[in-house]
């Protein structure tokens, strides 16, 4: 028996609105520039790690194929020793254009996030377009790709899907949906 979008016994979560990035300014971390989310040169994904974190190091080679694609990204090293957090990149690649140092996790935490790996994508405008709290990994972005998302050039773009709201279920984990204004939101299931 086949399912239709609307026929899904467990609804979708509240549909993600697009937010204005909170303004952070942090120190840059290995010679790289200072992260400031108030001049962004165009759509930026904002990856948060730490060395510590097992999904970190799982998600960097899909963080070193988006920056192989031209993608924008910018690293917050969150809660960590600097010694270890040097060791993390050259051990696993640095796929970032600018890297804030936060130490105490206080640039992470105006940010409005609270653990590690965490991505955000903000448009040229400032505006966070999709959020995902946890690590990246290609199973994700194959299984966006069918569904019609493509992450390209730091901007997330949907096709249509015959007019019809999406909120449908990708695999068991994920859910994604379109917003009123277009945007898509995917995140998590929060029931298995």
């Amino acid at each position: 028996e086949s399912r239709g979008v609307d026929d899904d016994p467990f609804p979708p979560p509240p549909p993600f609105e697009p937010y204005p990035l909170p303004k952070v300014e942090l120190p840059g971390f290995r010679g790289h520039p200072p992260l400031s989310t108030a001049a962004l040169p165009g759509p930026v994904l904002l990856n948060v790690f730490a060395s510590w974190c097992p999904p970190c190091v799982a998600e960097m080679p899909v963080l070193m194929a988006l920056r192989a694609r031209g993608v924008a990204i910018w690293g917050i090293a969150f809660r960590d020793k600097e010694a270890d957090a040097g060791a993390f990149l050259d051990r696993h690649g640095d796929p970032y254009a600018r890297i804030g140092w936060d130490p105490d996790g206080k640039g992470a935490g105006a940010l409005g996030l609270s653990a590690v790996p965490e991505n955000l994508l903000a448009d040229r405008e400032g505006v966070v377009r999709w959020r995902f709290p946890a690590g990246l990994t290609e199973d994700i972005a194959e299984r966006a790709e069918r569904l019609g998302h493509r992450l390209v050039d730091g901007e997330l773009q949907f096709r249509q899907h015959a007019g019809r709201r999406l909120a449908r279920l990708l695999g068991e984990d994920l859910v994604a949906w379109r917003n009123t204004d277009g945007s898509i939101g995917i995140m998590q299931n929060a029931c298995p």
